[in-house]
């Protein structure tokens, strides 16, 4: 089935003067903050033509290759100017932040915040997204995004693929109101949600408007938390939280195919996680967040590839668990078993049936050091029962 890829390879060659942006190229400009710019960060800006090549292509490797190699080669990106490109990363700060904006043959720039990549301090912001605002990841999002608007004078679209949504929404909720009057789009890609306070904010609510959310039919990541704004629902040609990947999201034309519902799989594993952190106050939450990225890091690992290629930091892993009383090993491990399936969305299938392979090896060690809490990894639901979104 198509996807953006086949996109570009039947569109590419029509300009924005000829087919207006639209919402795959929302997708694939995200899309693109996921490769690493570092080699010529100090060149820019640089039109993508330019770039082929000189990029690494960071998570989804090999699709993100073929999609930057069509985008540079293609009339409709090919022009398109790259600048501004930031990579930061602090464990003191719990902060992992990337950003690139790109300037588009149609006046516009498009604003790119990256997603959650492979760092352990990544996906522990994420969790923290879930109990406080503004994360450390959302204040440099706003800072960026004045800082682009001091220096373009263009109209701005703004968007971004799972965190980098939630970024998105968040920068161009809380910069300043002369950056906002000048938003014409804000576009969150199966990013999560927010905190009862954001939707409230008068900032927020200015430009709710303003904001497609698109997610796939079986969204876990982008159902989490809150949202007040209405979805797209995107077909996919994959299942579970494995549609979490864009490149599975189907296309006809220069559209997503949608559907009118989301499944069953998708609202029950949202219900679950909803009641999970219900029944947790922020500051159980808090120390369950670092003990597990505590344990995680047990061997010295800081990326979910060091951790699963080394035995002796899982070891070490499984050892710190069980230090654990009983019932902090049980949240804890719940909380592992979440973030290990959310892992397996970010990455490629081959990834995926890693971290599979992975989740039995730990399964294996638990059995030999559980105690009543029973504590395991478990691989997602794939019911595709269809429900009508909350």
């Amino acid at each position: 089935m198509a996807n953006m890829l086949d996109y570009l390879r039947k569109f590419g060659e029509r300009t924005f003067a000829e087919m207006p942006f639209n919402s795959i190229d929302n997708l694939i400009l995200s899309q693109l903050s996921y490769c690493e710019y570092d080699d010529v960060s100090r060149r820019l800006p640089l039109p993508l033509k330019e770039l082929t090549g000189q990029v690494s292509y960071g998570i989804m490797e090999d699709n993100n290759k073929k999609l930057f190699r069509l985008t540079a080669g293609m009339p409709r990106f090919r022009e398109s100017i790259a600048f501004d490109y930031v990579d930061e990363l602090s464990e003191n700060e719990t902060k992992q932040f990337s950003a690139i904006t790109f300037l588009l043959a149609d006046g516009s720039a498009y604003v790119a915040f990256r997603g959650t990549d492979s760092t352990f301090i990544g996906w522990k912001e994420d969790l923290l997204l879930a109990f406080e605002s503004p994360v450390p990841a959302q204040k440099r999002a706003r800072e960026y995004l004045n800082n682009v608007a001091l220096t373009l004078s263009c109209p701005l679209r703004v968007g971004g693929h799972s965190k980098g949504g939630n970024l998105a929404i968040y920068a161009s909720s809380f910069c300043s109101p002369e950056t906002r009057r000048r938003i014409t789009d804000v576009y969150t890609n199966d990013g999560p949600g927010f905190t009862k306070e954001v939707l409230n904010d008068p900032g927020y609510k200015e430009l709710s408007s303003r904001i497609h959310r698109l997610i796939p039919e079986s969204s876990f990541i982008g159902v989490l938390m809150d949202s007040d704004t209405d979805c797209t629902i995107i077909d996919s040609d994959s299942v579970s939280i494995f549609q979490h990947n864009p490149y599975t999201w189907k296309t006809e034309g220069c559209r997503f195919i949608q559907k009118p519902t989301t499944t069953m799989s998708s609202k029950l594993l949202n219900n679950s996680f909803r009641e999970w952190l219900r029944g947790l106050d922020s500051q159980k939450l808090r120390f369950l967040s670092d003990t597990v990225f505590d344990i995680l890091g047990a061997g010295d690992a800081r990326t979910l590839h060091d951790w699963r290629t080394n035995a002796a930091s899982m070891v070490s892993s499984v050892q710190a668990l069980n230090r654990l009383d009983p019932e902090d090993r049980k949240r804890a491990g719940e909380l592992l078993s979440a973030l290990l399936n959310a892992a397996k969305a970010e990455g490629s299938a081959s990834i995926s049936k890693r971290i599979n392979e992975l989740s039995a090896r730990i399964n294996d060690a638990f059995s030999k050091l559980r105690d009543d809490s029973g504590v395991s990894v478990q691989p997602p639901s794939e019911d595709k029962q269809k429900c009508d979104t909350e």
